[in-house]
């Protein structure tokens, strides 16, 4: 996300431009135009954005063309992510977690949850807040068992297959089986500094890791 408001979509591979730059809001002097959050689609070809003026707006990553018409949320979206099937939309506002349809822009159900973190797996979604991650049907928000009590963590990531979490705290990597709620095992990474980001392969037997100095890794999953 670009200081101009603008979101720039990039090939890892290639290190190259995807798309032009996207400019959701084209008045850049506005502070609403601000970039708050972004999140893409499971596919891949869809990107929301959600800006300080109170709506979530969708891209074609491919080519960076508007797709589809903007949610108007009732408040600031300080995290945004697509339910699985790419048309809902989950995000976080303040001390609740709505549950949106992007195709008719209503807004589904309401939940009271506070999240630091947040992420999705294939039906499962995490969030994590005061030492505890909680889980969620992320198709229904519908609570699933009690907290998961992890301590403090830095970064949160679930396995496509819904069964294991994985949690970040500085240097060290936790996996944590979904349905006993317990630790399986420690991976240090070997990290010189905390990690900022990190989440399974798509075929679930890798975790990579990428940390504060802009070093990257990835290793076998530990079930």
């Amino acid at each position: 996300m670009g200081q101009d408001h603008t979101v720039h979509l990039w090939d890892v591979s290639s290190r190259k431009p995807i798309s032009p730059p996207i400019m959701p809001v084209p008045d850049v002097s506005d502070a609403d135009g601000r970039v708050d959050t972004v999140g893409f689609s499971p596919d891949g070809t869809l990107i929301a954005v959600a800006t300080l003026d109170y709506r979530i707006r969708f891209y074609e990553v491919a080519t960076g063309r508007p797709a589809g018409r903007p949610l108007s949320i009732p408040s600031d979206a300080q995290m945004t992510t697509f339910g699985p099937d790419g048309r809902t939309v989950i995000v976080r506002e303040g001390a609740i977690m709505s549950l949106w349809d992007r195709v008719t822009g209503r807004r589904m159900r309401t939940v009271p949850a506070k999240a630091d973190l947040l992420a999705l797996g294939g039906d499962l979604l995490a969030t994590y807040h005061g030492g505890e991650i909680r889980l969620w049907q992320s198709t229904s928000l519908r609570p699933l068992g009690g907290p998961i009590r992890s301590g403090k963590i830095d970064m949160l990531a679930v396995s496509l297959d819904d069964s294991t979490l994985a949690t970040a705290a500085d240097r060290s990597v936790h996996y944590w089986d979904v349905r006993t709620h317990r630790l399986t095992g420690t991976t240090v990474t070997g990290h010189r500094d905390t990690i900022t980001s990190l989440g399974f392969t798509t075929d679930g037997t890798r975790l990579w890791t990428r940390a504060g100095d802009n070093a990257r890794s990835c290793r076998r999953r530990r079930s």
